[in-house]
């Protein structure tokens, strides 16, 4: 996939596995403090992402089930403005809480 970055909806709560896996060009990210969970290998292959602003605290950031699936070798951005990134396409959703 093309995606370079994305904007992750207010409301979502879960980051379904594999959510992103395979966004090679995938270079940063807007989460915000409603997820909660993010699910095996959901940046799975994303290499390239380097910025990951969050909108919540570090220690929230630390609350997160799953966020090791997050490389190492990005940065996280604590209490971020979710509009920093460029607004792309809506995701598809399987509810107004799960990002697929």
């Amino acid at each position: 996939s093309n995606l370079k970055s994305f904007i992750v909806p207010n409301r979502v709560e879960t980051i379904e596995q594999k959510a992103f896996n395979g966004c090679s060009y995938l270079r940063e990210i807007s989460i915000p403090k409603s997820v909660t969970t993010m699910g095996a290998n959901a940046f799975g292959g994303c290499s390239r992402l380097k910025d990951v602003y969050y909108e919540g605290t570090e220690d929230e950031w630390k609350q997160i089930s799953g966020r090791s699936t997050i490389p190492s070798s990005a940065t996280i951005h604590y209490n971020a403005d979710p509009s920093i990134t460029r607004v792309l396409p809506p995701p598809r959703v399987q509810s107004p809480t799960t990002l697929l």
